[in-house]
């Protein structure tokens, strides 16, 4: 239907095949801040994770955040996941957070220095976790919706 979609999918799936992780985490349908890029990376991850059944098997994860550590409803609804459905918790230390920081300076297009500066500092409210949510399917397919 799109071609640089379709050629994204493609992409993804051959350094997926090549790289062959033990994990892939990617956006969730909330692309974190609802931005289209990131939903799309996201649905095309989860596209060729879906399409086949791999050789070695392979965990996907969407990364979130819990509704609960946002104080709008706006933002709840628009950048929040419930709690119970964020399965996986990940700690992380200061060191890797400084760290993960220092890497989005590579991207000084679309994140200025002083942009970064911030997102970090605010980042910091919400503690030293990653949320996760795996990604899981029934072994026994169903016959009914109920």
């Amino acid at each position: 239907h799109v071609p640089h979609a379709q050629k994204l999918i493609l992409e993804l799936k051959s350094i997926i095949d090549k790289v062959q992780p033990d994990a892939i985490i990617t956006w969730g349908p909330d692309g974190k801040t609802t931005h289209m890029d990131h939903r799309l990376i996201g649905a095309s991850v989860t596209q060729v994770f879906l399409s086949q059944r791999w050789n070695k098997p392979i965990k996907l994860y969407f990364i979130g955040m819990p509704s609960d550590m946002f104080s709008s409803q706006r933002a709840k609804t628009l950048k929040g996941q419930e709690r119970s459905f964020l399965n996986v918790q990940v700690p992380f230390t200061w060191d890797q957070y400084d760290k993960a920081y220092q890497s989005l300076l590579c991207h000084e297009s679309q994140y200025p220095a002083e942009v970064v500066m911030k997102m970090k500092e605010d980042r910091k409210s919400f503690g030293n976790k990653i949320y996760l949510r795996e990604f899981s399917s029934l072994e026994k397919v169903k016959d009914k919706l109920f």
